[in-house]
């Protein structure tokens, strides 16, 4: 069994849903685990006008690419601790670890 080691509210990075749709094998076990454990949690959230303003600001402040900038704001917005990537360029910000998923998989 694989341990994740993921608590609280989690973001994922759009990069977790394409691995996934395109069959990555180096991850179909922690994969399975988390989606697995979305099935059984409400996690869609819109862009609102909010998000776009904290991403313009975090593009500036942290010099994010515009994608990676909405993502971050999403999940500090709506109070994720974590904010699951395969992305190494995306740092930690303020209240936000940032987790690899290389780093989780066994």
């Amino acid at each position: 069994m694989v341990r994740l080691n993921l608590s609280g509210h989690v973001y994922f990075d759009t990069n977790i849903f394409i691995y996934a749709l395109e069959g990555y094998q180096a991850f179909r076990a922690v994969m399975t685990i988390l989606f697995e454990a979305l099935d059984r949690r409400d996690f869609v959230v819109p862009v609102s006008r909010e998000v776009l303003i904290a991403a313009a600001r975090l593009r500036a402040d942290a010099n994010l690419k515009l994608p990676d900038a909405i993502h971050v704001a999403t999940a500090q917005l709506t109070g994720c601790e974590q904010f699951l990537t395969n992305d190494t360029h995306v740092p930690t910000l303020r209240g936000l670890t940032v987790r690899l998923l290389s780093e989780l998989s066994p």
